[in-house]
């Protein structure tokens, strides 16, 4: 009788050791299979378009704000002094960032990230604009991860510990900032979030985050409406991508 107890305890030990290698083995060969997606020539290429968007919203920042103080851009109205600074920013920022990496940059609208800035007090609004400010980022290359979103089926290379600040003052707000790439079927890197533009970006893990939230957050008898709904609003911002990996 002791044998046969001794056997089953046994028995249960061994298939919780093997339910669990098997459950170690799938995790293993998913991050694996998520981390092949992104190859060292891909961090190579996020590096290199960093840069390149450093260079580039700098060069932007030192010639809009040589124009402002030559009275070559009119600053008698700031709805049109922030439209000619955005078509200045498309020339010199997107347009040769997109000729360097085509296919890089993907939304509806994408305009350049930058302040206007002061050095005076604004009195009543009125305020006399000396120049502008383009956001500064700083982050490790190295720190960084790949999640993919079984869910979605969507992975994306994303940078830890990412800060930014808009270099007005010394005593500018650094905040938390996002780098992140996608990848698409045919190879194309895309940024699909940092500091220096403003577009639709994408979260991968906070969509998974937020469609695993709703089976606690609703009603039993309304999840699988939310969940639809969620996966629509998804498929909505993924359909303005080409095919991702």
């Amino acid at each position: 009788m002791k044998k046969r107890i001794v056997l089953s305890v046994f028995s249960v030990l061994l298939l919780f050791i093997i339910t669990g290698c098997k459950e170690q083995e799938v995790k293993t060969n998913e991050k694996e299979e998520a981390e092949a997606i992104f190859s060292e020539e891909d961090f190579t290429k996020a590096t290199k378009m960093v840069d390149f968007m450093k260079d580039k919203t700098a060069e932007f920042q030192s010639k809009a704000t040589n124009s402002i103080k030559s009275g070559e851009i009119k600053l008698s109205d700031e709805g049109k002094l922030k439209e000619s600074l955005n078509k200045m920013a498309e020339s010199i920022v997107l347009k040769p960032f997109l000729e360097e990496y085509p296919n890089s940059l993907v939304s509806e609208k994408i305009v350049v990230s930058f302040e206007i800035t002061s050095s005076e007090p604004c009195p009543m609004g009125n305020c006399k604009y000396d120049g502008v400010a383009v956001p500064t980022i700083n982050y490790e290359e190295s720190n960084n991860s790949v999640y993919t979103s079984n869910e979605f089926q969507v992975s994306q290379l994303i940078y830890e510990d990412v800060t930014s600040k808009f270099d007005t003052t010394d005593d500018s707000e650094i905040e938390k900032a996002y780098l992140r790439f996608l990848k698409s079927e045919s190879g194309d890197l895309i940024m699909s979030s940092s500091p220096f533009i403003l577009n639709e970006s994408i979260y991968v893990d906070e969509w998974d985050q937020e469609f695993d939230s709703i089976k606690s957050d609703v009603p039993e008898s309304e999840i699988k409406v939310e969940e639809e709904e969620f996966r629509k609003k998804v498929e909505e911002v993924l359909a303005k991508y080409p095919p991702l990996q």
